[in-house]
């Protein structure tokens, strides 16, 4: 399965009261790469008739991330089985 990437720029917003990025900004993100490369993958048919959701987040920190820090956010799926995927989300 082909990976998905894009760039983001840490903004001022997206920092937390210790000045790095907030966990929730972390899960938005990883939502928003995931969906983009769902809806990149699908066609209009599947796109009509399925849903896409997540069932289950398990996220491992090992960094901050910082204001103006630029991030590279990958995406690929691992497995597939029927309707259910493993998607692995990783920050560079």
């Amino acid at each position: 399965m082909p990976t998905f990437e894009k760039r983001i720029v840490v903004a001022k917003k997206d920092l937390d009261e210790l000045y790095h990025v907030n966990n929730v900004r972390f899960v938005q993100w990883i939502q928003d790469i995931s969906k983009a490369h769902w809806e990149l993958l699908v066609g209009d048919e599947m796109r009509k008739n399925m849903v896409w959701v997540v069932t289950h987040h398990d996220i491992s920190y090992k960094g901050a991330a910082t204001e103006d820090q630029e991030l590279r956010i990958k995406t690929y799926i691992s497995e597939s089985k029927g309707a259910q995927s493993m998607r692995i989300v990783e920050f560079y």
